[in-house]
């Protein structure tokens, strides 16, 4: 028993690694995708600096805060982007499930360690990048090294709920063969309600009621006011738990998706 635990880890462990290796072998391209970042991160600067200048009231947040948040939140969800949605649906399209399904480590687990050495691989990117996120944005050091920790430790749980969304909309491909349609309102709707354009302190009072009924500010929002220290601990305590809650449904919807999803490979297969 403890043996084919170790193999399972074992074959987990290469199977993240070779999701790193890809990022290096098209090292190019995470590197565009990054300079895009980075100068979306520009506009966003210059575009809320003259919104700062042209206000008439004050403001709850003072512009540095601002531009680091958005500096760090659109970096965060760049690394966190989910990934195995594309390669979920290409294995589907292909037929190649069928040998993913197959082998002795359980598949899901397979596409989440994949998408674990993906965005393990992009760190190192987003490192060297700093400085020039720096220059084009603004950062500022957390709020305090326990705002630090508890920030790690958020983004763990942000991770977990990304890889579930990202699980989630690849298996939708069962049913639809192409999703690069609901990949585009997915950015979209991720970047806007996980407050990476905007911060929900701004939001008007409906949209803002909209956005904390979704998973989305637990992606990059709730980390990154930890980081910054925007939370009380009556808050920082409700944040834990509305990440916690939101791993567990999507955990949920992961696993009855998947299952439905596997009676139709039996029924289409037989």
């Amino acid at each position: 028993m403890k043996k084919s635990i170790t193999i399972r880890f074992l074959a987990y462990v290469q199977i993240m690694l070779m999701g790193a290796q890809i990022t290096f072998v098209y090292r190019a391209n995470a590197i565009f995708q990054l300079a895009g970042v980075i100068f979306q991160v520009y506009l966003l600067k210059v575009i809320w600096t003259a919104i700062y200048l042209h206000s008439s009231t004050s403001n709850q947040i003072q512009l540095s805060s601002l531009i680091s948040y958005l500096t760090l939140t659109n970096i965060q969800t760049w690394i966190l982007a989910p990934t195995i949605t594309n390669i979920l649906q290409d294995r589907i399209r292909t037929g190649d499930i069928a040998l993913d399904i197959a082998k002795p480590v359980n598949f899901l687990t397979q596409l989440i360690a994949q998408q674990l050495g993906k965005s393990l691989s992009l760190v190192p990117f987003a490192i060297l990048a700093l400085p020039l996120a720096w220059l084009a944005g603004g950062l500022q050091a957390p709020a305090s090294p326990e705002a630090l920790l508890l920030y790690i430790m958020s983004c763990i749980l942000a991770y977990c709920i990304v890889a579930f969304l990202g699980l989630l909309m690849g298996l939708i491909s069962f049913w639809t063969f192409q999703l690069e349609g609901i990949l585009l309102i997915y950015r979209f709707v991720n970047q806007l309600f996980a407050g990476a354009l905007m911060p929900l302190w701004f939001f008007p009072p409906v949209l803002h009621t909209v956005a904390l009924l979704l998973p989305f500010q637990a992606i990059a929002f709730l980390p990154v006011s930890i980081y910054l220290g925007q939370l009380p601990g009556t808050s920082l305590a409700g944040t834990f738990v509305t990440q916690v809650v939101w791993v567990f449904i999507l955990f949920a919807l992961v696993q009855l998706t998947w299952s439905r999803a596997q009676r139709l490979i039996i029924v289409q297969g037989g």
